[in-house]
């Protein structure tokens, strides 16, 4: 191997470093150095030493000036994979250059790995998620002339709370720019729903949103491409990775988009139990508290509620059947747990927002947009804003259904123990042909006829099965059977799941019931 100068190695080093992995070559097309056999141990380490000395003098020279501090990802990932703390200044550096492209992905794929086993400290996952912030653009609202307030749920199985939320809200004083997602694994996309409705456009520049809020305050999308840009790279590697779990990840992908979007109000609707993300509610808490710490620091007033996943919200799971759910839920009818959370999350938002002064009083006005159509008109002039078929939205059941609907029956009648909500998320994904979104039957899904504590009678309906394709739709009727825990007698209150366990503020964690004790309710 010719003899190189180490400033002229260091240069070539430097000069030829990856922009990705390295592939697996062979050691003659690497051009590797075969060592005579006498070369010793201690000879070869003394090598290898100098070798390492050299990249490092590399890594150094590729970052800056010998003056300034230079940036090392390799320094940051050994660090965080010991468990030590990133500075903001480091934490910052490292999303810039990422975004870039001078930070390539293996290295950022190994820091995800390395956050993932070893957490991060609240300043560290403040500082990631105002690092993903300021990848992009942030939305200014001020012009509105009203508060705005926004709404955020970790998904779960039949979550249509959204699209009666966004309205509600809106009908009682705020502007709503409700930026929303696509199905993720089992969970259902409030993106999804809308676009099951003919004609509706989800995807709007940023222009078309401040001026949706100016003529009628409210609008649901998904993310702009210069909304926090550098979450979409970082989530594709989590999720490639497993490492979609992480608390501190998980923080500041939802935060640094919701801080973006210009709102001064935030509301989290974190889910708990089995068709949840996380399904314990510690962990639940605990996530709760580093997202209401994120907007805090933000200066986004944030609350969450930790909320019951064990069983889906209310009766339909799937796009559009959820679509007419929600739609008579805003006619004063539907499920009542459905109604219940909106009505609480809505009076959260009005309560961050200062257009009510208490809890009854935010009820109050939820409450009485939903009986008097209020939240209906705001979501019809939604629906024309963004494309959609408002004749759909006014006469639902003049949509053709499915193309075949299947009674689920028991034999045996008894007592609904428990219901998993996962299995009923696979099913309703299954019948829609489990493939991409895009290419999903809109109109499949499951309706879920009874709750946890309830009577069924023998031979009585538990369920409904949705779907094009016949012969699929009737492979799933002992898998949903399946879904149901039956039992002779009732099940103990307290085995009966609640659906709001906790609200936590930037003061802590509180059980529900006592919060609203203090409320004097």
């Amino acid at each position: 191997v010719p003899f190189q100068h180490p400033t002229n190695l260091r240069s070539t080093l430097c000069a030829a470093r990856p922009a990705s992995p390295p592939t697996n070559r062979s050691v003659a097309d690497r051009g590797e150095m075969r060592l005579p056999s006498v070369v010793t141990a201690g000879w070869l380490a003394v090598i290898l030493c100098c070798f390492v000395l050299v990249a490092s003098a590399a890594d150094e020279e590729c970052s800056g000036s010998p003056n300034s501090t230079p940036f090392s990802m390799v320094n940051l990932i050994e660090r965080k994979r010991d468990g030590r703390e990133l500075t903001t200044a480091e934490i910052n550096a490292m999303v810039q250059k990422f975004t870039s492209g001078e930070v390539p992905e293996y290295q950022i794929t190994a820091m995800l790995m390395a956050i993932y086993f070893r957490g991060m400290t609240e300043a560290e996952t403040a500082a990631l998620t105002i690092a993903f912030t300021n990848s992009g653009d942030r939305m200014d609202l001020s012009s509105l002339g009203i508060p705005a307030a926004d709404k955020h749920s970790t998904g779960g199985v039949g979550d249509k709370v959204s699209l009666v939320l966004a309205p509600l809200a809106s009908s009682c004083g705020l502007a709503v720019p409700m930026m929303s997602g696509r199905s993720l694994g089992h969970t259902g996309g409030t993106l999804n729903k809308l676009e099951a409705i003919p004609g509706m456009r989800t995807n709007l520049s940023s222009s078309e949103i401040l001026s949706q809020l100016s003529d009628i305050g409210v609008a649901v999308f998904g993310a702009t491409s210069t909304i926090a840009p550098v979450d979409k790279k970082v989530y594709r590697l989590r999720d490639q990775t497993g490492t979609t779990k992480s608390l501190s990840l998980i923080t500041s992908s939802i935060m640094s988009k919701k801080i973006a979007e210009g709102t001064k109000s935030l509301v989290l609707d974190v889910k708990s139990g089995r068709g949840a993300l996380l399904s314990k509610v510690e962990e639940c808490i605990e996530l709760a508290q580093s997202m209401v710490k994120a907007g805090e620091e933000a200066a986004v007033r944030s609350v969450a509620l930790i909320t019951d996943m064990s069983q889906p919200l209310g009766e339909a799971v799937g796009n559009w059947v959820e679509v007419q759910e929600a739609i008579a839920v805003m006619h004063g009818a539907g499920p009542s747990d459905v109604r219940t959370l909106v009505v609480e999350e809505c009076a959260q938002m009005l309560l961050l927002s200062g257009l009510a002064s208490s809890l009854q009083q935010a009820r109050g006005m939820a409450n009485a947009n939903l009986d008097n159509g209020k939240a209906f008109e705001k979501f019809k002039a939604m629906v024309q804003a963004q494309g959609g078929d408002v004749a759909a939205v006014v006469s639902p059941e003049k949509v053709p259904p499915a193309a075949h609907v299947r009674s689920v029956r028991v034999a045996t009648g008894g007592f609904v123990a428990a219901i998993d909500a996962l299995r009923v998320a696979e099913i309703g994904h299954r019948l829609a042909g489990g493939g991409a979104a895009a290419e999903a039957d809109g109109k499949a899904g499951v309706l879920v006829r009874k709750k946890v504590g309830e009577r069924v009678e023998d031979g009585g309906e538990v369920a409904v099965l949705l779907g094009s394709d016949k012969e699929g739709v009737e492979r799933e009727v002992e898998a949903m059977l399946g879904v149901f825990e039956i039992q002779p007698t009732a099940p103990l209150q307290e085995h009966v799941p609640t659906l709001i366990s906790y609200i936590v503020t930037a003061a802590g964690a509180k059980e529900w019931g006592e919060y609203l004790r203090e409320a004097g309710l």
